[in-house]
């Protein structure tokens, strides 16, 4: 068996979430590019040279390839006015960052030397490639000689062009399918903890929007929902319908109202910092129309469940501070908060999820922390210092 047939295998069964991408992958030798890129047909390329390495880096290179297409950097780059070197560093400082969080612990899959990383650079981690893009143009002359440079001394090199005469023309219907398959391999990433939260973003066209203060988005988010459940009516019997111009007895309508309930993580992960910015909020979404509050606090277990309308003064005591398990939280919720819209959890992200959504409510996730994740199936977005 080969050296690369070896290491689809071993990349295969170590992250089993990429099992579909890299069966469809079609792998091509040639001296024209330095050592493997891919295109939006999923045609590899690979220079023979490539394949001394060792099975452990050289499964890490298809692990690279893999994510330039789950990630959808062949569409996301086409809208972005850069040049051609400048965009290949930002997909890759993206993906590398999420590849050497993942096998840190690995003992098969092997972060190559010449593979770049975002602490190389002195850049933050945990950034999309767009993000990475901004940092390198404001930041142009300080990184002039790695841009220049890039694709000769750093593996795997330019992406978003073919070699010269090669690649085949991929039709929309292939274009499609391909990106459903993409948006499969992150939510399977997500659920299998490998992947960095921000990738949940993908999965979301609106996510990937320039972002705004946070409290500016779950100020809208929260009355974009309290707006729309205006529109829902129940009726009840409870009460008679006053104009009713028929004999019969009509029930009267109910109109839902804009009530909350805020999941705060207490558990030993979370900063003070990070607690403090949660109850923060909770003042901030008083405004927006409540007297009164439900908060309810959890570790690994419940830890409080109460109304507030002073979270200042109610939450200077946090209990807690064991385990993370936001799960058990929000099973909690449906059974026993079933009535409050939106449900807003405030955590680092270092817990496991439900695979499936348990509330019918929009669930809101606030992620404090930059490593952490939210689920797919809720909006989430990231507060960070500074009011952003």
């Amino acid at each position: 068996m080969d050296r690369l047939m070896r290491a689809k295998f071993l990349l295969m069964r170590e992250r089993p979430f990429l099992k579909k991408l890299i069966a469809l992958m079609e792998f091509i030798p040639t001296q024209d590019t330095p050592s493997m890129m891919v295109n939006e047909s999923l045609e590899v390329f690979y220079n023979p040279q490539v394949l001394e390495r060792d099975v452990g880096e050289l499964a890490c290179f298809l692990y690279h390839e893999a994510l330039h297409v789950a990630f959808n950097h062949f569409r996301r780059m086409k809208k972005v006015n850069a040049p051609l070197a400048v965009k290949n560093i930002a997909m890759d400082l993206e993906i590398n960052d999420n590849i050497k969080a993942d096998i840190a612990r690995s003992e098969k899959i092997r972060f190559p030397q010449d593979f770049i990383h975002p602490s190389d650079l002195g850049l933050p981690e945990g950034l999309t490639a767009e993000e990475y893009l901004r940092y390198l143009i404001s930041r142009s002359a300080e990184f002039s000689d790695l841009i220049n440079s890039y694709g000769q001394k750093h593996a795997p090199g330019l992406e978003l062009t073919a070699p010269e005469g090669k690649g085949k023309k991929i039709r929309g219907k292939d274009r499609n399918l391909i990106g459903k398959l993409a948006k499969e391999v992150i939510r399977e990433g997500l659920r299998a903890g490998k992947l960095r939260g921000r990738a949940s973003s993908l999965l979301d066209p609106e996510r990937q929007k320039p972002s705004l203060p946070w409290q500016v988005v779950l100020a809208r988010l929260a009355r974009k929902i309290y707006e729309g459940r205006l529109q829902r009516l129940d009726v009840t019997f409870r009460k008679r319908k006053k104009r009713n111009p028929t004999e019969f007895i009509l029930p009267s309508e109910i109109g839902y109202t804009y009530n909350p309930v805020v999941v705060i993580d207490t558990s030993g992960s979370m900063t003070s910092d990070q607690i403090r910015k949660a109850v923060a909020e909770c003042v901030h979404l008083l405004r927006l129309g409540n007297s009164k509050i439900r908060i309810i606090l959890f570790d690994a277990g419940l830890q409080g469940d109460f109304y507030t309308d002073n979270p200042l003064k109610d939450l200077r005591k946090i209990p807690g501070r064991g385990g993370t398990r936001m799960d058990l939280a929000l099973e909690y919720v449906a059974k026993k908060a079933r009535n409050h819209s939106p449900v807003i959890v405030f955590t680092d992200g270092e817990t496991p999820w439900n695979e499936v959504k348990p509330v019918r409510e929009p669930v809101i996730v606030c992620l404090l922390s930059r490593t952490g994740s939210a689920p797919y199936w809720a909006k989430e977005f990231h507060i960070e210092r500074r009011g952003h």
